[in-house]
């Protein structure tokens, strides 16, 4: 039976095997514990300390090292060329939802890394509610087969997916609890000025739009099940903000959970509030109902929260200035703070790939966040 290694007593400062950046070409740290930039000699930045925690949660939930090695340059090797063996093999306890995790933190390319403690965390609160929720179905099972039952019935064996859950309930937790725990620990850092020394804290960009297909712009990322959030993400993931991505639709009300993020930034596509039930019209009721719901909702948080700015995106023709000025007009805390543009290509061939298009967004969001 699988179970996670003992830890050892220890400051934070070794949970990641602090990595020291001393300039390009140099080569410090724990060789088992490098990422592969730094075992280049590259730069290295947060995505660096998220692959080592990576490490370091293998072996927790393995008990060996994901890359290893007889001789210091056998385990770069490993680092720089080898994937690790997969968590499920080593041990049918490890839950896929959190190997994933796990994976994702030991991506080699540092741009397909989790690029912020906090989009870690996203995906560690899903996994904990699914969980949640599966613990709950487990209950209800077990409540309907209770040996006090009046009149004894059979059940059959549990196929559902909350049953292959709560049957890995001990070492999914636990693995779980070490995750957040190592987040919190990440946050405080952070908080501190240990990813970024001397540099300003990160600020909260939030980028809001419809996951529905015929919202999303390029053709290669609708096929691939992405979003226009996945595709700004890659236009601005070096910059020092933290991405927040939030799924909309026409029944969405989470303000005040946006609020709560205290955002620099709001990137939000004009339509993201439209019906999903009807083909999007920019001159259908239903193209008028998303403006009014757009219009408020940008209304509610500029009140809410004072220094919040918004870049408000669309593929439908026209001059959106006179779309601002009518909003400043309506929201006078709104002057100065919001700007809108039009992504050139129109319905058919819009898309953020473009990179004129990648260019112009990239400007904008420097801009409104005052960023050299």
């Amino acid at each position: 039976m699988a179970k996670l290694a003992e830890p050892k007593e220890s400051g934070p400062e070794d949970l990641t095997r602090e990595l020291v950046n001393t300039g390009t070409g140099i080569v410090m740290g724990t060789t088992a514990y490098m990422s592969p930039e730094q075992a280049r000699g590259l730069p290295v930045d947060a995505r660096t300390d998220i692959w080592s925690l990576g490490v370091t949660l293998y072996e927790m939930l393995s008990n060996r090292l994901p890359f290893a090695g007889d001789t210091n340059s056998d385990v770069l090797a490993a680092i720089l060329e080898r994937e690790p063996k997969s968590l499920t093999s080593l041990s049918t306890e490890v839950m896929e939802p959190l190997e994933w995790i796990v994976t994702k933190m030991l991506t080699k390319n540092r741009d397909d890394r989790y690029q912020t403690a906090r989009e870690m965390l996203n995906d560690i609160r899903r996994l904990t509610q699914r969980l949640n929720a599966a613990a709950e179905l487990d209950r209800g099972v077990a409540s309907q087969s209770s040996p006090h039952s009046a009149t004894p019935r059979e059940t059959s064996p549990p196929t559902s997916a909350a049953s292959s859950l709560s049957s890995r309930k001990p070492i999914i937790w636990a693995a779980v609890l070490i995750l957040m725990a190592v987040v919190a620990t990440l946050a405080v850092w952070k908080g501190r000025g240990y990813w970024f020394k001397g540099a300003p804290p990160s600020r909260v960009v939030v980028l809001m739009d419809s996951p529905l297909p015929d919202r999303v712009y390029d053709p290669e990322t609708r096929k691939n099940g992405g979003t226009n959030a996945d595709d700004i993400t890659d236009i601005i993931s070096d910059l020092p903000v933290v991405i927040e991505k939030e799924n909309t639709s026409s029944l969405w009300h989470r303000e005040d959970q946006v609020l709560r993020e205290s955002p620099a930034l709001i990137v939000i596509h004009r339509s993201c509030f439209a019906d999903s039930s009807v083909a999007f019209d920019p001159n259908s009721t239903a193209a008028l109902v998303a403006d009014k719901k757009i219009e408020s909702f940008l209304g509610y948080l500029s009140l809410g929260n004072p220094s919040t700015k918004f870049l408000v995106y669309t593929r439908r023709s026209g001059d959106q200035s006179s779309w601002t000025a009518d909003m400043e007009k309506r929201f006078p805390q709104l002057a100065g703070r919001i700007h809108a543009v039009t992504v050139r290509g129109g319905p058919e061939h819009a898309t953020f790939r473009d990179p004129e298009t990648m260019k112009m967004v990239r400007q904008n969001v420097k801009s409104l966040l005052g960023l050299p």
